[in-house]
């Protein structure tokens, strides 16, 4: 007797997009803490001291921790922000990021470690901190990582699934 190798694609597509919203919800929850988070660094004057000190190509990184509702379903541990310090002869430039972690697991392996937003908004830091607080910068960002997280678990999980 040989065995049946179809699979249902409608079982497919139902776990797939439940582990993608799991995702996405776990982002556009716990977004308006990282943007407060991000908010209060940009006017902290220790913060901008820190960045003001950093060489070319430095990096200071700052999240917050994630708690899931559904451990098995969600691997997202921890939101967070970068600012990239970059320069030239030209002048100094800095890159704000916004990312998510994922942590290690069992079913996650061989996944992504990191999905992020490379280039939110860069400038100096007056122009970054513009950008921030400008209309519609939270809504905008926290959709377009939603949504990049989501979409890409999605796409994981289906092309896991139909093997």
């Amino acid at each position: 007797m040989e065995d049946n190798t179809m699979n249902d694609t409608m079982m497919i597509e139902a776990t797939a997009t439940l582990y993608a919203m799991e995702h996405e919800e776990i982002v556009k929850g716990n977004f308006d803490r990282l943007y407060d988070l991000m908010v209060k660094s940009f006017d902290d004057e220790a913060f901008r001291e820190r960045l003001s000190n950093l060489r070319p190509g430095g990096t200071v990184t700052i999240g917050i921790v994630l708690k899931p509702k559904n451990d098995a379903l969600c691997f997202a541990n921890k939101l967070w922000f970068n600012v990239k310090k970059s320069a030239s002869q030209y002048g100094v430039w800095y890159y704000l990021g916004i990312g998510v972690n994922l942590k290690d697991a069992y079913i996650n392996e061989g996944f992504y470690k990191k999905l992020w937003i490379s280039r939110a908004a860069i400038g100096d830091m007056d122009e970054i901190s513009q950008k921030i607080h400008s209309e519609g910068f939270k809504e905008r960002i926290s959709k377009s990582l939603a949504e990049h997280v989501s979409n890409t678990f999605y796409e994981h999980v289906r092309r896991i699934m139909e093997f």
